[in-house]
């Protein structure tokens, strides 16, 4: 016979989580537009690329501390901390296809 009724759980999403996602998402971001107005400039970046895209690197690295940390929390939902260290992965690949383009391309 099924129990009827309803389960209530106390799982919250993780802080941490949603922190590792907002930078990962932020970082990815600024990473590609950095890419997009590097191109639409012909290969020149200015002084500003260079330094949105050196913050968007900080950002990535606190995001995968954040995202680290997140997953050593126990009861907490996946959903971010899995979210956050997708993007935060996406954004590294980003910043190693700039480095390599930067160093092999042209």
């Amino acid at each position: 016979m099924a129990r009827k009724g309803y389960i209530f759980i106390s799982r919250k999403h993780s802080v941490p989580g949603i922190m590792s996602t907002v930078f990962g998402g932020l970082s990815l971001c600024t990473f590609v537009l950095c890419i997009y107005s590097s191109y639409l400039r012909a290969g020149a970046g200015a002084e500003r690329l260079a330094t949105a895209a050196f913050f968007a690197a900080v950002f990535m690295v606190i995001g995968f501390i954040l995202g680290i940390f997140a997953t050593q929390e126990d009861n907490r939902f996946a959903l971010f901390k899995v979210l956050g260290m997708l993007l935060n992965t996406l954004a590294l690949l980003a910043l190693s296809a700039i480095l390599y383009a930067g160093a092999y391309v042209g």
